[in-house]
């Protein structure tokens, strides 16, 4: 009730001061509304398969993105970012076209608080749960991995995430850019054990 009479109040101000007002006031009242619709209206059921492939789909748009230490944009990435970047894109974009204020919460969550490869792995703010551990990715149980899961290095050095048929796409630091890699593979990361990841949405 009080924030519909702020927003009215809000609306009647510019008929009180003036047309000149009005396109400001217009804006001001227009942005409470947006906040005030992430900030207290629930969120809707979303299919948690709908947004593993949504996920799968934000990763490869970044394929050929150079590798750069703490970077988080088409202009640069690391392997921690990337996986968070493709969350926070699919959330940020189902959200608003969905119109769920619960996934635009979230992505934003994200983007506020970093996640190293490291954080993601022993589930920092809950964003993460595991799921089982492997010795290496050649030779885990792909019957247990679904669409979008996060492979974390037993070091907490590395990420990748799950696309398909056995296959991942990273940051990859040797490659120097984001790729694809399908197991068996000789890359260090795919021979070394792993904690295996799953976004707590999906």
């Amino acid at each position: 009730v009080a924030i519909i009479g702020l927003i009215l109040l809000l609306w009647l101000l510019p008929l009180w001061l003036g047309r000149r007002f009005k396109a400001v006031w217009g804006l001001w009242i227009l942005s409470l509304a947006v906040v005030a619709w992430i900030a207290l209206f629930p969120g809707r059921e979303q299919s948690p398969q709908e947004l593993r492939s949504a996920y799968v789909a934000s990763l490869e748009s970044y394929l050929g993105t150079p590798f750069v230490w703490g970077g988080e944009t088409r202009g640069g990435i690391d392997c921690s970012g990337f996986v968070r970047r493709g969350m926070i894109d699919t959330l940020w974009n189902r959200g608003w076209r969905s119109g769920d204020p619960l996934l635009v919460r979230r992505a934003i969550g994200l983007w506020l608080f970093d996640n190293s490869a490291s954080a993601l792995g022993e589930g920092y703010r809950g964003n993460t749960v595991p799921r089982f551990k492997s010795r290496s990715l050649n030779s885990a149980d792909y019957l247990d991995m679904r669409l979008g899961d996060v492979a974390v290095t037993g070091n907490g050095g590395h990420t990748l995430a799950y696309i398909c048929d056995s296959s991942w796409i990273e940051a990859d630091p040797t490659a120097g850019k984001v790729v694809l890699a399908g197991v068996p593979s000789k890359s260090d990361w795919f021979r070394m054990a792993v904690k295996i990841m799953r976004w707590q949405w999906l």
